[in-house]
């Protein structure tokens, strides 16, 4: 392999991630709240509870996404009614940036080999 072509690949592989720096953020968004178990008050990615405040109108919903991952319907309903909503909107929203970015990519491609031609 070349260094050419060592840089091209680089460049585009940085280039898909900055392209998509919002469907990767959601993305490890909801990792982490799939992983953060929902019962527990100590374990929180809350910036409120970091600098001490006792309530934050959006822990209720991050516990509540973080029940639906672990597949206790009722109590992610209970954290917070939209917390399976906040899901669906969510991965729709990744999905669309992704497929948006890549269907951009193509027609950007498409238009630079006709000018070639």
């Amino acid at each position: 392999m070349s260094f050419k072509s060592y840089f091209e690949m680089k460049s585009g592989i940085t280039r898909f991630l900055v392209h998509n720096f919002e469907a990767w953020f959601w993305l490890t968004a909801l990792i982490l709240l799939a992983f953060m178990p929902p019962e527990s008050t100590q374990t929180t990615f809350c910036v409120w509870h970091l600098m001490g405040f006792e309530s934050c109108p959006g822990c209720g919903l991050g516990h509540s996404i973080s029940s639906a991952f672990h597949g206790h319907w009722i109590t992610s309903f209970k954290f917070h009614p939209l917390g399976l909503v906040a899901i669906a909107i969510l991965t729709i929203r990744i999905v669309t940036v992704l497929n948006q970015n890549y269907t951009f990519e193509r027609l950007n491609k498409k238009i630079s080999n006709d000018k070639n031609l």
